[in-house]
């Protein structure tokens, strides 16, 4: 039979088992509990929704959802749930988990920042997510250019925890922003002495020794961040372009193809990545990649003119 609420196929057996227990919802949430346990995030979202439509303000089901929403990418739909949460069930872990999914988002920085304060309001005691939270709001403020609120920030989070490399990075990230080079120097080595195997503090010093013009020591860090996280974009994309630089193009191209083998679509690499066959007149692989480009978005005008360049090439050759 099929569920009219959700469209979710339920065989008979499975009705009969949801009627014989007392509660149908907790029945609901057990099974979308074990469906999640399998990654059949679709179907668990299927029963949740059902049980909301049975009663609305449940906790547990209303707390999965939001977990299951934000772990499958869909973060605007769990904000949506955290909201609702944070308005029936209202206390210091929803209004984190309110802000927290504001913050993931990306696309919500003062609002977030917002949020967070009225964490702090709500807090009476110490707890294990004030680290996160003054670390977080350093992050917006330096977003938002507020680099002596992101200085504040971070250091009442290095007052709850002094020995995390994160938080180093995140003082050496500022001192970028300020243009302070020696002290961001300085917070890249601090960190990599908490935690050698941290690739963004690796990536940090890099930066860094680019800056002073000391090309070898900064490839050398860029290498190490990327034999310790091959996914780091940042890592990547740094190495992509110092490449064109530097004439490493042969060597910057396995390190975009395997990036990119990994990724759903990454629109910035893709192009880099043709130029990278194109300097090595590797059109076939260009071609291919302007296709792959294209296929994910028609309407890109880069993409287009370098496939109309690599169609005259054909031609002349």
């Amino acid at each position: 039979m099929m569920d009219i609420t959700t469209g979710l196929r339920i065989s008979p057996p499975q009705v009969t088992a949801l009627k014989t227990l007392e509660n149908p919802v907790e029945a609901l949430l057990k099974h979308a509990q074990r469906l999640r346990q399998n990654r059949e995030y679709s179907l668990a979202l299927a029963l949740l929704r059902k049980a909301t439509s049975l009663e609305s303000d449940h906790f547990e089901i209303l707390s999965l959802m939001a977990e299951i929403l934000g772990e499958t990418g869909k973060r605007s739909e769990a904000l949506q749930v955290r909201k609702v949460l944070k308005e029936f069930h209202p206390d210091f872990s929803t209004f984190y988990e309110f802000a927290h999914e504001l913050y993931l988002t990306g696309q919500h920085d003062e609002e977030a920042l917002k949020a967070y304060f009225e964490c702090l309001s709500v807090m009476e005691d110490p707890c294990p997510q004030l680290f996160e939270i003054y670390k977080n709001m350093g992050n917006i403020s330096v977003k938002l250019s507020d680099f002596d609120g992101a200085e504040e920030f971070y250091n009442k989070a290095y007052t709850v925890k002094s020995d995390s490399d994160t938080l180093l990075i995140n003082f050496g990230t500022l001192e970028v922003q300020r243009g302070d080079f020696d002290k961001a120097l300085f917070c890249f080595r601090q960190a990599i002495q908490v935690n050698e195997k941290n690739d963004k503090a690796w990536v940090g010093l890099a930066l860094m020794h680019s800056e002073y013009g000391d090309s070898a020591l900064a490839w050398a860090n860029l290498t190490t961040a990327l034999d310790l996280h091959p996914q780091n974009r940042t890592a990547v994309l740094l190495y992509a372009k110092w490449a064109f630089r530097d004439h490493r193009e042969s060597q910057a191209i396995p390190i975009v193809e395997n990036y990119l083998s990994l990724e759903s679509f990454d629109e910035e690499l893709s192009l880099i990545l043709i130029q990278l066959y194109v300097y090595l007149n590797e059109f076939v692989k260009a071609q291919i990649e302007t296709t792959k480009i294209l296929a994910w978005n028609p309407n890109l005008k880069e993409a287009r003119e370098i496939q109309k360049e690599l169609r005259r090439i054909g031609e002349v050759g």
